[in-house]
């Protein structure tokens, strides 16, 4: 139960930028996934991934949506919609400060649109491609970790080949 509530305390998981959020998925959920017994699966692996998966659907619901549809809620900040696609920097670090010091969804809604990354004084060409680069990423880390969840990908996924195929070349063997 500690291990359970550690890992999945939602405070934590929606404070950790993109990029911390892509190595906990790599180096931890992937890693319990490959490495937890059957037997364990509905005490360890069920209550850690429910709450992981749901939170990542969140964060990448709200990291996309300004650019796939519209911006994700409106405040009283009148923004246009390609300031919901531009990274956060120090120039429109007053604006994040307002929002943070609000606390709550609206936060992390605004954080994540901006790419879940602070890139300080870069120019704006560099400054955009790391928020882009940084929304491939979460996304890939957790496509990564659906394709090794469902033996798509990775070690299990070799076993289980290989399993398909001494079964099928067994089965030609076999007169019944």
């Amino acid at each position: 139960p500690a291990l359970v509530s550690a890992m999945t305390d939602a405070e934590n998981l929606k404070a950790m930028e993109h990029r911390h959020f892509t190595q906990y998925l790599k180096h931890v959920c992937e890693l319990l996934l490959v490495s937890c017994p059957a037997t364990l699966y509905p005490t360890h692996l069920a209550p850690i991934a429910g709450p992981i998966l749901e939170h990542i659907r969140s964060r990448l619901d709200k990291t996309w949506s300004p650019i796939i549809a519209q911006p994700p809620s409106r405040n009283s900040l009148a923004r246009d919609s390609s300031d919901f696609t531009s990274a956060l920097t120090s120039t429109n670090s007053a604006q994040a400060a307002q929002i943070a010091m609000k606390g709550g969804e609206e936060w992390f809604t605004w954080y994540y649109s901006h790419g879940g990354l602070f890139v300080g004084d870069l120019d704006r060409v560099t400054a955009d491609a790391a928020v882009e680069k940084n929304r491939v990423d979460l996304s890939r880390s957790f496509s990564d970790v659906l394709q090794v969840a469902l033996a798509l990908k990775g070690d299990w996924a070799l076993v289980l080949a290989t399993k398909a195929k001494e079964d099928a070349a067994m089965k030609k063997n076999d007169p019944s």
